[in-house]
C-alpha cells in the first residue's frame, strides 16, 4: 500500500489546491477551535470546497468536542470525515455518526506506549484513527516506533506528531497514512513550496517501494 497523506490546518484556496494536485489524499480544516491559527472563521470562505473530486482528495472537518450547534454549521459543505479532536465519548461518536451520515476520524493522543489501546473502546464505531501527541497546536513527537504493533492489525490509522520531510522516510517504515501540518508552515501559515516539496518526497518514496517489491 503506497504511503498517504493527510494535510491539516488549510486555510488558503491556494495551498489547498496545490496540495491536491500535488497528490495529497485528505485535507483537514479546523472549523470550531478558535485557539487555533488555522481555525477557520467563517465557512462561507469555503463552500469552493463542494467542487473538489472525491476521488482525488477527501474532505474531513477537525472539530473539538463538538456541540449539535458547532456540527449543524457545518451542513453547508459535504464533508467526508468529521475528525474528532476532544475528549468525545464512544456515545458520543456513535450519535453523530448516525445523525449526520458520515465516516469518523478519532484522534488518539499519545503521551506513553501504553496510551494506545484508548483506541480500543472506539473501535467498532470510528472509521479511521490518528495517533498523535498531547501537544495539538503545539505538536510534541513522540516515539512513532511504539505503534509497529499495530502494522498488522485490522484498524485503520494514521500517525502524526512532528512529522516533516526529514523523518519522513522513518515514518513511511511504520505507518501508511500520516498527516502533517506544522512543518509545511512559515510564520504560521502554509507554504505552498513545503507542500510541493513534501509531497514530491511521498511520490518518491512510493515510486522506490513499488520498483523494489515489484523486482523481488
Amino acid at each position: 500500500m503506497p504511503l498517504k497523506v493527510k494535510i491539516c490546518g488549510l486555510i488558503n484556496k491556494d495551498s489547498v489546491i496545490t496540495s491536491i494536485n500535488g497528490g495529497a489524499s485528505y485535507c483537514g480544516f479546523i472549523l470550531n477551535y478558535p485557539k487555533s491559527h488555522r481555525y477557520i472563521y467563517d465557512i462561507s470562505k469555503i463552500l469552493y470546497l463542494n467542487k473538489i473530486n472525491r476521488k482525488k482528495c477527501k474532505l474531513v472537518a477537525v472539530l473539538v468536542n463538538p456541540t449539535n450547534a458547532d456540527l449543524n454549521k457545518l451542513k453547508s459543505i459535504n464533508f467526508d470525515y468529521f475528525q474528532l479532536h476532544g475528549e468525545e465519548s464512544a456515545e458520543r461518536i456513535k450519535e453523530i455518526k448516525i445523525n449526520h451520515k458520515i465516516k469518523i476520524i478519532k484522534t488518539i493522543k499519545i503521551k506513553k506506549k501504553n496510551d494506545i489501546n484508548n483506541y480500543l473502546q472506539y473501535q467498532n464505531i470510528v472509521d479511521l484513527f490518528l495517533f498523535d501527541s498531547y501537544g495539538f497546536e503545539k505538536s510534541k513527537k513522540f516515539n512513532h516506533s511504539w505503534l509497529k504493533s499495530l502494522s498488522d492489525s485490522n484498524i485503520h490509522w494514521m500517525l502524526a506528531g512532528k512529522i516533516g520531510i526529514d523523518n519522513l522516510e522513518k515514518v513511511a517504515k511504520i505507518a501508511k497514512i500520516i498527516d502533517v501540518s506544522g512543518s509545511l508552515e512559515v510564520n504560521k501559515k502554509k507554504d505552498n513550496k513545503k507542500i510541493t516539496n513534501f509531497l514530491n518526497k511521498v511520490k518518491k518514496i512510493n515510486y522506490e517501494n513499488k520498483k523494489k517489491y515489484s523486482s523481488n
